[in-house]
């Protein structure tokens, strides 16, 4: 089975889209198919990340100015410009015969997918806002406390609908240690480490406001703060784990390079 996977990653748009695509993508690799990531921005952690993993990755064109600051998902491309970005996805692969595409992009919707299933390819469409159309033959959202009926209005009357948390993508250790991590809430008392992770992105320096939140609300305990290399509020970060006096904090580099 042939798929390809059209999502983007950038300092702004944070990492997750091609995180929980690269879950999916690991996991029908191990089905026999053969997985290309598309992408106009990426991250190098995450392009580093996807080709270990035997995947191939094909940039194109960005079919649009890149996001800045906040709010990149209230922006949908209009349809003329979707159309360029499903040419400029097929061209990569070199029209090769498709058997299913999974998109994940905030800018891009039924335009894109439209001449995508003209090609003969099933459309697997990842969303999150519910709160536009989509020209797909399935539907993933794996929001907490989504339902179908979200989307029933949105997708053609055809299309398969998963909504709900227990479809979300996460790559198998977590459900392999989630047993042990439940075991050792039950047993160990008063919370004695905790992460702080925001993603790939820390888009106006959120994680500096997050942790001075987490020190002044928690008791005394080891943080490990995740960022990426050139996260703004790293240095501000890093200070605050040198002066703290409530306890140990890690700042630790995360896999956007």
């Amino acid at each position: 089975m042939r798929v390809i996977i059209r999502a983007d990653a950038s300092p702004e748009i944070g990492g997750g889209h091609m995180m929980r695509c690269l879950a999916l993508a690991d996991a029908l690799a191990r089905r026999g198919a053969r997985c290309t990531f598309i992408a106009a921005w990426s991250l190098p952690g995450l392009e580093t990340e996807i080709e270990a993993r035997g995947h191939a990755l094909r940039r194109i064109e960005p079919p649009g100015e890149p996001p800045s600051g906040r709010g990149w998902e209230g922006f949908q491309l209009g349809s003329g410009a979707q159309r360029r970005d499903a040419a400029r996805t097929l061209e990569a692969i070199a029209m090769e015969v498709l058997d299913w595409v999974v998109i994940d992009h905030y800018w891009l919707g039924p335009a894109w997918e439209s001449e995508l299933r003209r090609r003969g390819a099933r459309v697997l469409a990842i969303d999150d806002l519910a709160d536009r159309g989509h020209d797909c033959d399935l539907l993933l959202d794996q929001t907490v406390g989504r339902s179908p009926g979200d989307y029933r209005s949105l997708v053609p009357a055809t299309a398969s609908i998963f909504a709900g948390a227990r479809f979300a993508l996460l790559r198998p250790e977590f459900a392999r240690d989630r047993p042990q991590a439940l075991q050792r809430r039950r047993t160990r008392g008063p919370v004695r480490r905790l992460l702080l992770s925001l993603g790939l992105s820390d888009v106006g320096g959120d994680s500096e406001r997050v942790l001075r939140a987490v020190l002044d609300l928690t008791p005394p305990c080891a943080i490990d703060v995740v960022l990426g290399a050139d996260a703004p509020s790293r240095a501000a970060v890093e200070a605050l784990a040198g002066e703290n006096p409530q306890g140990d904090i890690a700042c630790r580099q995360s896999t956007d390079g």
